[in-house]
């Protein structure tokens, strides 16, 4: 129920372009819009230890952001910091970018083999290259 709720609120801000604070329990959340396809969010779980775990709900949330506008999400930055002192929970700031979705090649063989070839591998791939090369060009 907490994240349903979360996430409508991150999606309502997301909607509106400007920045607001979110609260459903203790949790806080903050969605600010820094350009047209570019978000911040900052987000404290005063129940959580391990900033690890909040980054990953910041993740959560970015990519729920970006599924309402029918795009994926591009993380840019990602800032922490652990439960310290007075503060009883773990916060991060996680910065991103909705992006339009790429389409997949056509053409399963567009991609050759990357690494390092031994001298006769290399050989043989290389006349294997020139063959298909003269067969494309010489039809």
């Amino acid at each position: 129920m907490r994240k349903v709720l979360l996430v409508a609120g991150l999606a309502a801000v997301a909607l509106t372009g400007c920045g607001s604070m979110n609260k459903v329990g203790s949790e806080e959340a903050k969605l600010v819009q820094l350009d047209s396809s570019t978000y911040r969010l900052s987000l404290y779980q005063p129940w959580m230890k391990q900033e690890v775990r909040v980054r990953e709900s910041a993740r959560e949330d970015a990519v729920a952001v970006c599924a309402e506008r029918g795009q994926g999400m591009q993380p840019l930055s990602s800032t922490s910091e652990p439960a310290a002192g007075a503060k009883t929970g773990a916060s991060v700031e996680y910065t991103f970018r909705c992006v339009g979705y790429v389409a997949a090649p056509k053409d399963a063989n567009v991609f050759r083999r990357l690494g390092f070839y031994t001298s006769e591998e290399g050989r043989i791939q290389a006349q294997k290259e020139l063959e298909e090369e003269l067969a494309a060009n010489n039809p």
